[in-house]
């Protein structure tokens, strides 16, 4: 097997295990980006990779799978692990700032008091919220 393939697939653990310990920091943003790029990079040298070794060696993958002890396959089992713990984390970053998101759209439409209530000629209540303009910094 390829030294460079188990050489990338060390890297991508230990970039995507600095992204999730870096998501658990209260100042998770600072350095995210620069992390993220690396993390991209190395998956397209990952795949780059196995699509030669495909080539050159078509059945490469079935002999890590059912040898499974050897080193490339002990890596490619802790790629799995940590690929699986960064997603979680890096998804409930995104349900957490959906939700900041939210109750700031919600504030900011309390203040700018854009609920109108319509009441209907049989009395019945009708109520619409419009929506309040909301920034986001996309330098985030």
């Amino acid at each position: 097997m390829s030294d460079a393939l188990l050489e990338t697939v060390e890297s991508l653990i230990a970039i995507m295990e600095a992204e999730t310990a870096a998501l658990a920091l209260p100042d998770w943003d600072k350095g995210l980006a620069e992390l993220a790029a690396a993390k991209l990079r190395l998956t397209g040298t990952l795949e780059a990779q196995a699509a030669a070794l495909s080539r050159e060696q078509p059945d490469w993958l079935d002999a890590v799978v059912t040898q499974g002890a050897g080193e490339l396959g002990h890596a490619l089992d802790r790629l799995r692990t940590t690929a699986e713990t960064n997603a979680r984390v890096i998804g409930r970053q995104i349900d957490l700032s959906r939700d900041l998101l939210d109750a700031v759209a919600d504030e900011a439409r309390r203040i700018a008091g854009t609920r109108q209530d319509v009441y209907g000629a049989e009395g019945s209540l009708t109520r619409t919220v419009d929506p309040a303009p909301v920034a986001v910094n996309a330098q985030l």
